[in-house]
């Protein structure tokens, strides 16, 4: 037999020694088993009554000055008022973890706050806007509460980032609010010039940045301006090809053991000709090759500490076997990002001559706002990615912007290496980036028609399952 519990009610101890129990239980802080039996010795049954009426009534006790008066009190509340606490918040799956989260915050006007001001609660860490908004439903609180509508466009916004986006435009972006804030209740109840006021404080208090009609939030609006003005000051340096890169560059290929392409060595000439560039290319372009000889280039050429970057563990670890590099190692891990949505532990900048950052299309913006702020003037960037490949997890599309800006200095790899002879998926991959239709079809390239979606997943499956069992996995 089990039991499922919605709510329930202490019954405290009636006799002396059920409340001697109680008190030396190491409930309340500051009464230990001495300090109880002296209390019921004086107060008998009428303990608590004395605890809840008369609490001054425990100087008499010896032991007890003012001051430990004050903490045993403190820890008394406290546990009553966790206990209402959770009874109130019972109905709404509120963890225990964060009910006590609510009376650290609050203290011991917690319930009164909760029952009538819910949406204080948006204050605290871990509270979303719908489960406080639910809880102020229930409560009778006003629809047209300036906190909940407060609460909303904060909400709103964060929907806004999670989906990828850095900024909304601002009617756009009201509408969105409008439409949440209304729901369930009759349209209109709470109107578009409320919600436009509370748009308004909230640019004002500097919780939302407005600025060309779009709305962001302001920790976004810092990183992409602040990444933005560091990175415009390390595109200003200056940087000369070097006397005997032609040399090194004949010299790498053949010590490596490699023939480079003619967009490969103009992508190695612009690494060493300006300090802040990108090389970019689809699958087999051969962007690995180049980091290669980049690495070796910088080695003969001036040494140095280099840095070996990418924004997974997975893609550092390739990074450090198709290098030979090591110490490769993931963004966070070298700019000392504890989590996601710390800020960084450190301000010191990067100590290396050559950063090179590998799979750049999955920086975010806050990513990319750590990492240029953290660039040392004089240091050589390489950022190496494929736009069309994996994209960032956190708002922001930082590698296709830096590439599309006109002021970085790009080399785009369009020979394919790694594809068998004659395979027709590389060269019809390229086609389709470059918006032709003109596909070759083949032995290892097909149409299969499809009518939607759901039937070309079932196709992709049933294809699937017949050639993994023709040819194993």
């Amino acid at each position: 037999l089990q039991l499922s519990v919605e709510s329930f009610t202490e019954i405290r101890p009636q006799t002396e020694e059920g409340i001697r129990s109680y008190l030396s239980s190491g409930m309340i802080r500051g009464i230990g088993p001495k300090m109880a039996e002296q209390i019921v010795g004086r107060f008998g049954i009428r303990t608590f009554e004395i605890l809840d009426y008369y609490p001054d009534s425990l100087l008499e006790i010896k032991g007890i000055t003012p001051k430990k008066l004050e903490g045993i009190l403190t820890s008394y509340q406290g546990e009553h008022m966790l206990r209402d606490l959770a009874a109130f918040l019972s109905p709404f799956q509120i963890t225990p973890k964060k009910i006590r989260k609510i009376y650290e915050t609050f203290g011991n006007e917690a319930l009164e706050i909760v029952q009538n001001q819910p949406f204080s609660l948006c204050q605290i860490s871990g509270f979303g806007f719908l489960t406080v908004d639910e809880i102020a439903r229930k409560t009778g609180c006003s629809p047209k509460d300036p906190m909940r509508i407060e609460g909303c466009i904060e909400y709103c916004m964060e929907q806004e980032n999670q989906e990828g986006h850095l900024f909304q435009e601002k009617l756009l972006f009201q509408e969105k609010v409008y439409e949440k804030l209304n729901y369930g209740y009759e349209k209109g109840t709470v109107t578009e010039l409320e919600i436009a006021q509370s748009v308004y404080k909230m640019v004002e208090a500097g919780k939302l940045h407005f600025e060309s009609g779009v709305l962001y939030a302001e920790k976004y609006y810092r990183y992409e301006h602040e990444a933005a003005k560091a990175l415009a000051a390390l595109l200003m340096q200056k940087e000369k090809e070097p006397e005997q890169l032609e040399e090194f560059l004949s010299k790498a290929q053949e010590e490596l053991g490699i023939c480079l392409a003619a967009k490969q060595k103009e992508a190695v000439k612009n690494a060493f000709s300006f300090l802040f560039t990108i090389i970019t290319g689809g699958p087999g372009t051969g962007k690995t090759t180049v980091e290669k000889v980049i690495l070796y280039i910088h080695e003969k050429l001036r040494g140095g500490s280099v840095l070996l970057m990418a924004p997974t563990g997975r893609a550092s670890r390739r990074m450090a076997e198709c290098t030979g590099c090591t110490d490769a190692s993931t963004m966070h891990s070298a700019l000392g990002l504890v989590s996601e949505e710390m800020e960084s532990e450190s301000c010191d900048f990067l100590e290396a001559d050559l950063i090179l950052v590998d799979e750049m299309s999955m920086v975010d913006m806050r990513l990319a706002y750590e990492f240029f702020t953290r660039i040392k003037r004089g240091t050589r960037v390489v950022l190496i990615g494929d736009v069309n490949q994996l994209s960032s997890v956190g708002p922001g599309n930082v590698f296709r912007e830096l590439i599309q800006c006109g002021a970085v200095p790009v080399t785009v790899l369009d020979q394919i290496f790694r594809q068998g002879k004659g395979s027709l998926i590389a060269a019809n991959a390229y086609k389709m980036l470059n918006n032709s239709a003109a596909l070759e079809y083949g032995e290892d390239f097909v149409f299969l028609p499809a009518d939607n979606a759901e039937c070309a997943a079932e196709i992709v499956e049933r294809e699937y399952r017949r050639m993994t069992a023709e040819l194993g996995i």
